[in-house]
């Protein structure tokens, strides 16, 4: 359908699921030659060449655009879980995290120490030069302050700008004090090759300490992601707010998706084709 076809027309996009179509069967049906004409339609490829299932068949497949870049594909056993193994898809796009929240402020941009005195001045000594009188002493007042605004307007007008925030972000729950060393180390290094770019060894200090805090970071961040994974490794659910929440992902429902029907009729209407075989 037309929304099936505008949700996918992007690289971004995941077809995951159970097909009911074994990939690696060599009896190919009817279905497969469907789901293979689908995949060509709209430039999508399966990354999953493993048996996802107990029987030794792969029906769990994972559709991605022909030019996504997937770093990995692994099937892991959910044997007294489940007969269906659980899939993981790598991939190297960068998360998508929601803009952080601004605050904005209204101030007088130039400052009023900063504007020309002698131009403001003429300005208001001719406020008092007018002839209108509104007659009570309130009008007057209402007038003056009326004719004031307007000068500090125009020589100094109302402006948004943004606060920074002085809130620091919060640590990485993986971060232990050894890391922490050592990237203050970097940082320490950095500064003084900024100062001393042609030290060679300034240089290759830089570079150790740089190399170990990566490597040490990812080592301490697969093992946290793995312990947290295992607390819900029998609760689905917790599983994928587990992965959501590693991947910073809000989930959300507001961007177009195909609806269950679009892919209901696009996989299961394969008998109702008078021009299948």
């Amino acid at each position: 359908s037309d929304q099936l076809e505008q949700s996918i027309q992007c690289s971004r996009v995941f077809v995951l699921g159970d097909f009911n179509t074994d990939v690696l069967s060599p009896q190919k049906s009817a279905h497969y030659q469907h789901l293979r004409n689908f995949c060509t339609e709209f430039r999508l490829r399966n990354v999953v060449t493993e048996p996802t299932r107990m029987s030794k068949s792969c029906l769990d497949l994972a559709l991605v655009h022909a030019d996504a870049h997937i770093k990995s594909c692994n099937v892991v056993s959910m044997e007294g879980v489940s007969d269906h193994d659980l899939v993981v898809v790598q991939s190297t796009y960068s998360t998508l995290r929601p803009f952080p929240s601004h605050t904005y402020r209204t101030v007088r941009k130039p400052a009023l120490q900063s504007i020309d005195s002698g131009s403001c001045g003429s300005d208001v000594l001719a406020l008092f030069q007018k002839s209108e009188d509104p007659g009570s002493l309130d009008g007057r007042a209402e007038l003056l302050s009326s004719y004031l605004h307007d000068v500090m307007d125009k020589h100094s007008p109302l402006c948004r700008v943004l606060v920074p925030s002085s809130s620091k972000p919060k640590p990485q729950p993986w971060i232990t004090p050894s890391l922490k060393n050592l990237l203050q180390q970097r940082r320490q290094l950095h500064r003084k090759l900024r100062k001393s770019p042609a030290d060679q060894n300034l240089l290759q200090q830089y570079r150790a300490v740089r190399r170990q805090g990566t490597l040490l970071n990812k080592k301490l961040k697969t093992q946290y992601c793995v312990k947290l994974f295992n607390t819900q490794r029998r609760n689905p659910k917790g599983q994928w707010r587990v992965l959501n929440q590693l991947a910073g992902r809000v989930p959300t429902r507001d961007f177009p998706a195909a609806s269950v029907t679009d892919l209901t009729d696009t996989f299961a209407a394969v008998v109702h084709d008078p021009t299948r075989p």
